[in-house]
């Protein structure tokens, strides 16, 4: 099977987002009798998306495949925790799920290097998703109210409510109360796990509306990019603001040494990011410890429940997961993230770094680092359009969002990752390697 027409290059896009969202929709992919179908499309859809390559070698780009080499490093060492930990079954079990998601990062950059111009297609696919989603919320908060009794429980492990014929107007259990104005708020939830999860999405999407208006100069795109932000806003999560927020400041960082004027003007907005990032991280433990009785500041902030613990027991979590870490420095191995029914797996703490160093231990955190400093590299470029600039923006929203609350291992990171590399090797959708290229 080899793609070549503009309806194949639709079908190919169509079926790689598919396989994305496989891993973003978790709750409703959840649902008994599902799953099963749902563990055959992960598994057969990378190979489909492997027969469809036009060639299965890369062009002479040397970042994507050193990405490649400390990925394969990383899945490598894997083994010896895995080995070590007493729990074979389960590590390795667990380890060849996450050897799927590394084909599938080979046969996407593969086929973006090959075929730039599918880049842009896969852009609008995204911001189309997103819109979808924002109007899936406004529907939802037109017609329903938190605790409406017309919602419904989906038969999975994770509380939760969905709405609307067929759960369509996708999840409403995470809501504001606001007690004093007799108002409760959805945060946008849609399909995904959590509001924090789609937030990630909601302002990647942002950035990429921004890369699209940047690259056609049309206006529907930045007025998209403007829905896609307050989509993200209404999330109310944390975990969100932070990563938009350090996404803003990476791109500030990033065009700092090209905007040779208006060096105060610049200065100034990175300290206001620079205090917004400091308010979304310690903001909780501000309200806890100064405005503990105002509902509304703690609704907003995220201390919803005791302010003797603002962060939700994240931090114990933490102190927990440190123990492990100090206890076993080689990794504990591919263990189920969270127990599970039969009482298999370890409690993470959900960021990244501490996901992996407590699987991984220090050298695999250090590989796997290692290997998403590629992607800052491809930055080094210069001079930077900024169409690769907001897409290198889009990623950063999933990195720092992972960083809190993820795994840097979903295929719509790894997308973003090889979108990346596409806009800083290619000029728009040609196949014309841009000087100044990265090597």
């Amino acid at each position: 099977m080899r793609i070549s027409s503009s309806y194949g290059r639709l079908f190919y896009v169509a079926m790689a987002l598919m396989y994305c969202l496989l891993y973003e929709w978790v709750n409703i992919f959840n649902i008994p009798g599902v799953t099963t179908y749902v563990n055959i499309l992960k598994f057969a859809l990378p190979f489909l998306l492997f027969l469809g390559l036009s060639s299965y070698l890369f062009p002479n780009f040397s970042l994507p495949k050193k990405y490649l080499l400390y990925f394969a490093l990383f899945m490598v060492w894997g083994l010896v925790p895995n080995v070590l930990s007493g729990h074979i079954p389960e590590t390795m079990m667990q380890w060849m799920k996450f050897i799927l998601r590394f084909f599938f990062c080979y046969v996407i950059f593969a086929y973006l290097l090959q075929r730039p111009e599918a880049k842009t297609v896969i852009m609008k696919a995204l911001v189309a998703i997103a819109l979808g989603n924002v109007l899936q919320y406004m529907i939802l908060s037109m017609y329903y109210v938190p605790g409406d009794p017309s919602g419904f429980p989906l038969p999975i492990s994770q509380p939760t409510t969905y709405y609307g014929p067929y759960g369509l107007m996708g999840d409403g259990n995470a809501y504001l109360s606001f007690e004093n104005f007799n108002l409760r708020i959805f945060r946008l939830t849609g399909f995904w796990f959590e509001p924090s999860s789609i937030s990630g999405f909601l302002f990647m999407a942002f950035f990429l509306a921004k890369a699209l208006f940047e690259q056609t100069q049309q206006r529907r795109w930045k007025l998209s990019g403007l829905v896609c932000l307050g989509g993200g806003l209404l999330t109310f999560s944390n975990a969100g603001y932070l990563a938009f927020g350090c996404a803003l400041l990476s791109g500030y960082i990033v065009r700092f040494k090209e905007k040779r004027k208006n060096y105060l003007c610049n200065i100034v907005k990175v300290i206001i990011l620079l205090v917004f990032i400091f308010l979304t991280v310690f903001g909780r433990a501000i309200i806890a410890e100064y405005y503990p009785d105002n509902m509304v500041l703690r609704n907003l902030s995220g201390v919803r429940d005791s302010v003797e613990d603002p962060y939700s027991g994240r931090i114990e979590q933490l102190q927990c997961n440190l123990e492990i870490v100090l206890e076993h420095p080689e990794g504990i191995g591919f263990r189920i993230m969270g127990i599970d029914a039969e009482g298999r797996g370890v409690a993470y703490a959900g960021a990244a770094p501490f996901v992996w160093l407590v699987c991984t231990g220090w050298i695999g955190l250090f590989l796997i680092l290692m290997r998403d400093a590629q992607v800052l590299r491809a930055m080094r470029k210069r001079p930077l359009s900024s169409n690769s600039i907001s897409i290198f923006q889009a990623w950063a929203v999933l990195f720092f969002q992972n960083f809190t609350f993820g795994t840097w291992m979903t295929p719509l990171y790894f997308l973003l990752v090889a979108m990346v590399f596409t806009a800083t090797y290619y000029r728009n959708d040609t196949g014309t390697i841009m000087k100044g290229s990265p090597v």
